[in-house]
């Protein structure tokens, strides 16, 4: 009895913890997918959606991997300083994103 009692609590406790925010499911390019944020579809219905690094705020930016929160405020005051990316290829131009860097996000980024 005391095994059961303990373990609703703690089921209870992490049930609690997931709704406050506190516990989040990894991001949708962790698990597979190919859905990193719905910001923009690539084309054709049932396409993958991609990120508008022209649009995208930093927290769309941060779902892409590599991308934390520091690197998402440099994409944004980049984009700020300079006007709109003319091509993905120019986000390398963002201190800290380099080749490697570029080619894990390449596939989930766009300009249009």
């Amino acid at each position: 009895m005391k095994k059961v009692f303990v373990i609703i609590i703690a089921v209870c406790l992490a049930a609690a913890a997931f709704f406050a925010g506190r516990l989040t499911a990894a991001p949708s390019w962790q698990r597979g997918e190919t859905t990193v944020s719905t910001a923009r579809p690539s084309g054709a219905a049932g396409a993958a959606f991609l990120v508008n690094i022209n649009l995208a705020g930093a927290d769309e930016l941060c779902e892409l991997p590599g991308i934390g929160p520091a690197t998402a405020q440099k994409i944004i005051e980049y984009r700020d300083t300079h006007g709109p990316f003319g091509s993905p290829e120019e986000i390398k131009a963002v201190q800290g994103i380099g080749e490697s860097l570029f080619a894990s996000i390449e596939k989930y980024i766009t300009v249009k």
